[in-house]
């Protein structure tokens, strides 16, 4: 979630500014820079100007390109946002689930302590009953004798 805030902002000013998509913006800004310039705007010479046009030509092959492994990393860079924003919604909620676990481990333990106690305590009077039974029985038995 931080992450997309950050990133989100910086994603469209670079889509506004260089998209080759054509839609949305631009800026002013083309992916080639140099369209404006044809061959009819060259004054035929010696071929220097051919020459310049084919560097001008590689060095935007080569921008053109720069562009195109931006917007896969900026691409690929949303990706994984997604993803850590989807691992970060799973975590959240795994969370909570835990918690609700631990609560309802609690009541559980509380209860089977309580249902053991309760057993504990039938056992020690039916024990004292027993132990009064066989103690008066004795008593009342020598009294008669």
């Amino acid at each position: 979630m931080r992450y997309a805030a950050f990133v989100l902002p910086l994603q469209m000013s670079y889509n506004a500014n260089y998209d080759n998509s054509g839609g949305g913006g631009g800026g002013g800004y083309s992916s080639n820079p140099y369209a404006s310039y044809s061959s009819d705007n060259n004054p035929p010479g010696e071929g220097q100007g051919d020459k310049k046009m084919n560097k001008a030509q590689a060095v935007q092959l080569k921008i053109d390109d720069a562009v195109d492994i931006m917007n896969q990393n900026i691409q690929q860079l949303n990706d994984r946002g997604d993803k850590l924003e989807d691992v970060v919604d799973k975590s959240e909620r795994l969370r909570g689930e835990t918690e609700m676990f631990q609560r309802s481990a609690v009541r559980v333990r509380k209860k089977m302590w309580w249902n053991n106690m309760k057993w504990k305590i039938i056992i020690g009077v039916c024990i004292l009953i027993v132990i009064l039974v066989i103690v008066l029985s004795v008593v009342l038995s020598k009294k008669n004798n």
